[in-house]
């Protein structure tokens, strides 16, 4: 099992645009409720263990989650995967933050999103203020991360 977070707790604050759709912790018990902010800004990066882009930006991730500390959640939401091969994959990409596991790929086609990666970048209003489409650089995530202090 690889040593991830635990799932964030819900503080109530609805994130506009986001689906209302709880799924469940992939690497501890409960469930995330996917359309409320967790008390911070959030970086939500849809990956799949099967995805080769998903794999080159997953140490980009880890970094900028790593340097933000407690500023900014890092919430990993694994699709159309399995249990085995997500857990696997985190284990060797040595990926910390939390993730959930959504095996029909429910959230993605809620936002209208088609294929992974993805990346979604929630203010502390609950306002998705920049979303990337495909593989993160590291120019575009600084941007995103940016996007969340109003920059």
């Amino acid at each position: 099992m690889p040593d991830t977070a635990p799932c964030p707790r819900s503080h109530g604050l609805d994130v506009e645009g986001l689906p209302r759709l709880s799924l469940s912790c992939l690497t501890s018990s409960g469930a995330v409720e996917m359309s409320v902010l967790h008390g911070r800004p959030e970086v939500i990066n849809i990956w799949a263990s099967w995805c080769a882009p998903c794999r080159q930006e997953m140490p980009l991730l880890q970094h900028a989650h790593t340097e933000q500390g407690d500023g900014v959640l890092f919430l990993g939401v694994d699709v159309k995967d399995s249990r085995s091969h997500a857990l696997s994959f985190l284990a060797n990409t040595g990926v910390s933050y939390p993730q959930v596991f959504d095996a029909r790929g429910d959230f993605p086609l809620r936002l209208g999103l088609q294929g992974v990666p993805n990346t979604l970048f929630v203010d502390e209003s609950g306002r998705v203020v920049d979303r990337v489409i495909g593989p993160l650089s590291e120019t575009r995530l600084q941007q995103g991360l940016a996007a969340l202090d109003g920059d």
